[in-house]
């Protein structure tokens, strides 16, 4: 939603930018699995929410300050680390509280919310991403209000979130996580799941510069943004 006032910020190309969301992606890809890890280990999931959702916030405050696509790239990966904690703790925060019957329901509340969170920030930083505000590019402003949302999110989660009673920490080891997950590979569904993950977030991600492509045929930034 702001390739392309980064693009006339900070000079970057299209190929910086899809490198920049490379980066965010492979640092996810590799610590959510860790994260996850964690929390089945015993470290309570509310402070690694908690956590998670700071750091995230405190990133992308720095990231409205970015000047060179050095810096992006620092903070964009770091950024994938801290959004990380949010698919594989919430699932299982859900997966604790929940009976069997109602978890369908409250996974797909939970999948509802964020599709909501991102068609809203979607809308609102493509629009104001190339105006200027108070003397500020959009898209640092943008930046801004969604660390500001996600600060004010880690003090909710600390203040109201539940946490997991008689939770213990227990011992583990880099070969055991490594067999429990070939082990899983025996499971066809989950098989499935992983390859249709892998190839189908394929067009996804070049989706992501739809919005760019139509700002460039001179499609105004709302417009394009609700497309």
């Amino acid at each position: 939603s702001t390739f392309r006032a980064l693009e006339a910020s900070l000079g970057l190309s299209p190929r910086d930018l899809a490198t920049l969301a490379m980066c965010q992606a492979a640092a996810a890809c590799i610590a959510a699995p860790l994260f996850g890890i964690l929390v089945d280990r015993g470290c309570p999931s509310k402070w690694v929410l908690v956590c998670g959702s700071a750091s995230w916030g405190i990133l992308t405050a720095l990231l409205a300050y970015a000047n060179n696509y050095w810096q992006m790239m620092v903070l964009r990966t770091l950024n994938g680390v801290a959004l990380s904690t949010l698919m594989p703790v919430s699932q299982a925060v859900i997966a604790q509280l929940t009976q069997p019957h109602e978890r369908g329901a409250y996974f797909g509340y939970c999948g509802a919310c964020l599709m909501f969170g991102t068609l809203v920030c979607s809308l609102g930083a493509t629009a104001i991403s190339n105006k200027s505000i108070l003397g500020y590019d959009g898209w640092r402003v943008a930046f801004l209000i969604v660390a500001l949302l996600s600060l004010v999110l880690s003090l909710f989660l600390a203040v109201y979130m539940q946490g997991s009673k008689n939770q213990q920490w227990r011992e583990t080891t880099v070969l055991s996580e490594l067999k429990l997950f070939a082990g899983l590979f025996t499971i066809k569904s989950f098989t499935v799941i992983v390859i249709q993950g892998c190839f189908g977030s394929v067009p996804w991600s070049a989706l992501s510069f739809l919005t760019m492509l139509f700002q460039y045929v001179g499609m105004p930034d709302v417009e394009a943004a609700m497309l």
